[in-house]
């Protein structure tokens, strides 16, 4: 059984400065996930990151980035196997550089450090 990734992407970045200033915040991000079965051999990812302003919990920015990456499948026996990597495996690939990405963009566009909380992948719908 091998995988291999194919394509990693940003597919949108939108950030809105929402000017609060010296107020605190908690950190609550949502995740969304989108699989999509390109072929019997390959599949596609979507994986979006929102960080938005409530009434309950102000924050410094609206943000919303989406990430595609593509993973393409060699000698995995059913379709079964294939989607428990999708829903598993290739998030955890994607969530490092997520992390990663999501800080170098708060930090280049003049705001603190933004560090995304540890998550169980498996909760992401």
């Amino acid at each position: 059984m091998k995988i291999t990734n194919t394509l990693f992407k940003v597919e949108s970045i939108t950030l809105h400065n929402n000017h609060l200033e010296n107020q605190k915040y908690k950190i609550v991000p949502k995740y969304k996930k989108q699989i999509d079965k390109l072929s019997d051999d390959e599949y596609a990812i979507k994986l979006s990151i929102i960080l938005e302003s409530t009434v309950e919990n102000a924050f410094p920015a609206n943000f919303s980035i989406i990430f595609l990456a593509k993973f393409k499948f060699e000698d995995f026996p059913n379709d079964q196997q294939k989607m428990a990597y999708m829903k598993t495996g290739a998030i955890q690939f994607m969530l490092p550089i997520a992390r990663s990405s999501v800080n170098s963009i708060f930090t280049s566009a003049l705001f603190p450090p933004l560090f995304l909380p540890v998550i169980d992948v498996t909760s992401i719908n």
